[in-house]
């Protein structure tokens, strides 16, 4: 009869199987391994994966985010843009009333108004106390940058806060035209226009260049559809 191999039996041990009887090889002992090992060993790769996931979706809000900034702020710069211009063109507007109203109470003539910019705008601004004369007491509003009355004509001249730019309403013997321009110091750097005057004749002159257009082009008058 054959003799029957021996093992040892230890804590968290189990006996080694014989690989051609099935039976436990003598003298050997086989260590079980801890199932908590395995799970870890099994978990790392899914926590690593998850995190791979994880930055991927990060990364893809992060362009997301780019895209969407790109497309807003460029909108949002022209739309500020917009409302500093139109400021300057209501304010241009009221400029107008208020001197078409300084005619009536003279019978027509606009002589009251002068022919000194600062002096026609504070007579306008008696009329009128929204019509601001200056940077100081017009703040982030348009302000009346000139008028001048002579006879039967006078032009009144804002400028919006920011853009500087300059829009002329004038009025010779009730016929309107109205311009705009760069005033000097502009932020595209753009050469200063001259705003007109009462009696003075404003030349024809090609449009006013886009604001996307290089700041080292040249903005000029641009004659502006009644």
């Amino acid at each position: 009869m054959r003799p029957t191999a021996t093992w040892t039996l230890k804590d968290r041990e189990t006996p080694p199987i014989d690989d051609t009887e099935g039976q436990p090889r003598a003298g050997a002992v086989h260590q079980q391994i801890d199932p908590r090992r395995i799970n870890a060993v099994q978990v790392a790769p899914a926590r690593t994966r998850r995190a791979r996931v994880h930055l991927i979706e990060l990364l893809v809000v992060i362009l997301i985010i780019g895209i969407l900034a790109a497309i807003a702020i460029p909108s949002f710069l022209n739309q500020t843009t917009k409302a500093y211009d139109a400021s300057a063109k209501e304010l241009a507007r009221t400029a107008q009333t208020t001197a078409l109203t300084l005619g009536t109470d003279n019978g027509g003539s606009y002589t009251t108004i002068g022919s000194a910019c600062g002096a026609g705008a504070g007579a306008l601004n008696t009329y009128e106390s929204t019509l601001f004369t200056s940077t100081a007491t017009a703040g982030s509003n348009a302000w009346l940058q000139c008028a001048t009355g002579s006879g039967t004509t006078f032009v009144v001249t804002s400028q919006a806060n920011n853009t500087l730019t300059q829009y002329s309403i004038q009025d010779i013997n009730g016929a309107v035209s109205r311009y705009c321009g760069p005033a000097a110091g502009n932020p595209e750097n753009a050469t200063a226009w001259t705003a007109p005057t009462a009696g003075a004749t404003v030349s024809t002159a090609p449009p006013l260049p886009s604001r996307t257009a290089a700041a080292s082009t040249a903005m000029v008058a641009e004659q502006l559809p009644v």
